[in-house]
């Protein structure tokens, strides 16, 4: 892992002196850049975010207003009646959580066994999250 901080690192600070990153945001025309950059890994997978000074948008106001009622048995009930069911999917991947948890608590710590497992636990985490 260390090896990968280093290189984000560097990026990032290769990238900011070059100033050659260029952004659009989401809705405008114009090319922005960005404060700062952050690149991250999480379970096998790469992310950059990027922070930018932009002026605030007033949007238009909607008077449509729906009560809702969160509860135990379904994610969320509307006053109009439509209900909205939970994921589950903490029940779903449970058991295999459980297994992999357990067969990587016998292994030796930062062995590339352990790395290996570790980073399938982190990935089943992630698939936990996204659904």
């Amino acid at each position: 892992m260390g090896r990968w901080k280093h290189f984000s690192t560097c990026l990032v600070r290769y990238l900011l002196r070059l100033r050659a990153v260029s952004v659009r945001p989401a809705g405008s025309q114009e090319l922005v850049t960005p404060k700062s950059v952050t690149i991250s890994r999480k379970a096998d997978h790469w992310f950059i975010s990027f922070k930018i000074d932009s002026a605030a948008i007033n949007t238009e106001k909607s008077v449509d207003v729906v009560g809702v009622d969160l509860g135990i048995k379904s994610l969320a009930t509307l006053s109009t009646g439509e209900v909205f069911e939970a994921a589950k999917s903490y029940r779903k991947l449970e058991a295999k959580l459980s297994r992999l948890q357990y067969l990587n608590r016998h292994k030796t710590k930062f062995s590339s066994n352990w790395k290996r497992a570790s980073l399938k636990i982190a990935k089943l985490h992630s698939m936990q999250s996204q659904h």
